[in-house]
């Protein structure tokens, strides 16, 4: 088995995990885990892989770090309006 399958397999395993935990939870903290678990896999991995899969995991952290700016950014303004 290649280091990405397992990489895939651990990530797959846990957004399951993530998704049955957070089930009743908002979706804020949802993203928020999977981010931190990319960023685990990311240092963990960082030396074992492929350059071509680095810059993958880099493109997939870049978008969670997005999505993640967009819900503190977004919990910051609710939180000055009131």
């Amino acid at each position: 088995m290649l280091i990405s399958e397992k990489i895939t397999l651990f990530m797959a395993a846990w957004m399951i995990i993530i998704f049955f935990l957070t089930f009743d939870a908002i979706a804020e903290i949802f993203f928020i885990l999977i981010f931190i678990g990319f960023l685990i896999v990311k240092v963990f991995t960082d030396p074992f892989i492929l350059s071509y899969l680095r810059i993958r995991m880099n493109i997939l952290i870049f978008l969670f770090f997005i999505v993640f700016s967009l819900f503190i950014g977004k919990r910051i303004i609710s939180l000055l309006i009131i």
